[in-house]
């Protein structure tokens, strides 16, 4: 599940894709246009553990440019986390 992309001030997109990565928990990733195509680049890569897993809210920029989000499994006791990735 590919959840809503957001517009960078770079003109990138970041993005998030439900059960995808190496540990098929979720992966954050940025797009940026190259002419006629885009450029993948992983942001970061879920474990499924303390990290998190599954995402559940829309990502957030703050004005550095930061991507913030939750998920609803992993942390601590299991129950989700807040999470920050720094583009």
């Amino acid at each position: 599940m590919v959840d809503k992309t957001l517009l960078s001030r770079s003109s990138s997109a970041c993005t998030r894709h439900r059960c995808d990565g190496a540990n098929t928990a979720e992966t954050v990733y940025e797009l940026t246009p190259a002419g006629s195509t885009w450029t993948y680049k992983s942001l970061y890569v879920f474990s499924g553990n303390k990290d998190g897993l599954y995402s559940f809210s829309n990502l957030v920029f703050d004005k550095q440019g930061n991507l913030y989000g939750t998920t609803n499994r992993g942390g601590t006791n299991g129950y989700g986390v807040v999470f920050k990735v720094k583009p």
